[in-house]
């Protein structure tokens, strides 16, 4: 039987002291609608995604779907418009002239860790002629609607928290937000629902009571961890949400054989794919897309954004990488710097206090100490002594540095681009480069060392110059 989805986003954040729309909040540096989404694509159904994802979006109903549609790569979602927010059950019945699957589950865009494997067997286990409630046992059911089950654990109703009788408040059993129905269910019962309710809206669970009054079973399905289903509504909820994630990310890291040195001490931001025998050391930040290859050692206080690591690279601590790819036995810092674009071939050493931009080391080359390296072609087994600058901007233009295999730039040189340096090439220390330089030849453009020294009995300075 297909199935398709609808996610209700069209609230806003002023619990969450967000000025935006709610599911724009931020969960491990993405919005709580974008793990929704990306968990609602992981769902297979006898073997098949759903016929059809569908967001209801209210406030900034636009920026919601600009960024959802930037961060997912994707263009072929469906957004429905609640131009008004009176309620779940107003939010879905804006959705019902488009429904065209037989089943339709219902999810809040607040609860970003649903997990796929609970949804696959709520909707397998729910007879299709019956509406189902995802249910999940609490010890503190505060601010939760309450699932009220009969002898025979069939729903009898669901109370919300603020119409709750002092007995209905007692029980442990929650709604999820997430609800399970048959199409004809909603074309049926949506328009018989009201709204006289302590906050006159229009609640999607009221269904269940005109259904039941046509014998309609309604199932409740208990979710395997309840953390994973706590709705966002205030900073302390998202801060809670923020750990349980890191700990199911950190969870997949030790299975997959990383070794964490604190399973508590590291954010995952994006996608991450890290292969065995690596170890990850405490307050390390993984942002976008980064691939660690195997053998990788990542040291305390690293960040790395959208980078991909060969096999055996070595990441010394507070080093900050973004947009760049390192090859195999390459090490990295403490204190480097590696901007966008930036490339590092295998066995190089970059050194405490280097930043790079835009440039490529190729293999065995060595920039250990206080180096700049922008737009800068460096070809293999070079040296670049400490301090260093490729001075590549004029004010208006950025220009390229080449640098040829086996070449010595000694410490303190400044190197003015346009500029090409041939193989084998020395440049003497505290030179400044302005030309391009020949290939198996030594180049210096120091001024000649003054001595000065005062004389006292003559009152005069004497001078000597070193030849």
């Amino acid at each position: 039987m297909n199935s398709e989805v609808l996610v209700l986003a069209a609230g806003k954040g002023s619990r969450l002291k967000f000025s935006g729309a709610k599911v724009l909040a931020p969960l491990a540096g993405r919005p709580l609608l974008y793990h929704i989404l990306q968990t609602l694509k992981s769902v297979r159904l006898e073997s098949k995604p759903f016929e059809k994802i569908s967001i209801i979006v209210g406030h900034e109903a636009e920026k919601v779907q600009s960024v959802l549609e930037r961060d997912l790569f994707e263009k072929n979602l469906h957004w429905v418009h609640q131009e008004q927010q009176l309620g779940t059950g107003h939010a879905v019945a804006c959705a019902l002239s488009g429904l065209s699957s037989e089943r339709v589950l219902v999810v809040l865009g607040d609860t970003p860790l649903v997990q796929a494997y609970d949804l696959e067997r709520f909707i397998s286990e729910v007879p299709s002629d019956a509406i189902g409630i995802l249910s999940m046992q609490v010890d503190n059911p505060a601010g939760y609607g309450r699932v009220v089950t009969d002898k025979k654990n069939l729903v009898e109703s669901i109370v919300e928290h603020k119409d709750a009788s002092e007995s209905e408040l007692k029980i442990s059993r929650v709604n999820t937000g997430i609800l399970l129905f048959n199409r004809k269910h909603l074309e049926q019962y949506l328009p018989l629902i009201n709204n006289e309710n302590e906050q006159n809206e229009y609640y999607l669970t009221s269904i269940i009571k005109e259904a039941q009054k046509d014998n309609v079973a309604v199932y409740a399905h208990d979710v395997s961890v309840p953390s994973y289903y706590m709705g966002i509504n205030n900073l302390t909820h998202l801060e809670e949400a923020e750990r349980i994630y890191q700990d199911i990310k950190a969870q997949q890291l030790l299975d997959a054989g990383v070794r964490l040195i604190d399973r508590t001490r590291i954010d995952i931001r994006g996608d991450i794919s890290v292969a065995e025998n690596c170890s990850i050391d405490a307050n390390v930040i993984l942002e976008g897309k980064v691939v660690i290859g195997p053998g990788c050692q990542i040291d305390a206080g690293v960040l790395l954004n959208n980078v991909t690591l060969g096999a055996n690279v070595h990441i010394k601590p507070y080093s900050i990488l973004e947009s760049a790819t390192i090859e195999n036995d390459s090490t990295i810092g403490p204190f480097a710097r590696l901007r966008p674009n930036t490339r590092i071939g295998s066995n190089v050493k970059v050194g405490n206090f280097v930043e790079i931009k835009n440039s490529y080391l190729d293999n065995g080359v060595r920039a250990n100490h206080l180096t700049y390296l922008g737009d800068a072609e460096i070809g293999e087994n070079v040296n670049i002594g400490a301090g260093t600058i490729t001075c590549n901007y004029d004010g208006k233009n950025k220009f390229q540095t080449n640098i040829g295999s086996g070449s010595f730039i000694g410490s303190n040189s400044s190197l003015v681009a346009p500029l090409v340096v041939g193989e084998n090439a020395t440049i003497g220390a505290g030179s400044v480069i302005t030309r391009n330089v020949d290939a198996n030849t030594l180049t210096v453009s120091q001024p000649r060392q003054r001595i000065l020294s005062s004389n006292k009995s003559n009152d005069a300075d004497a001078e000597r110059i070193s030849n």
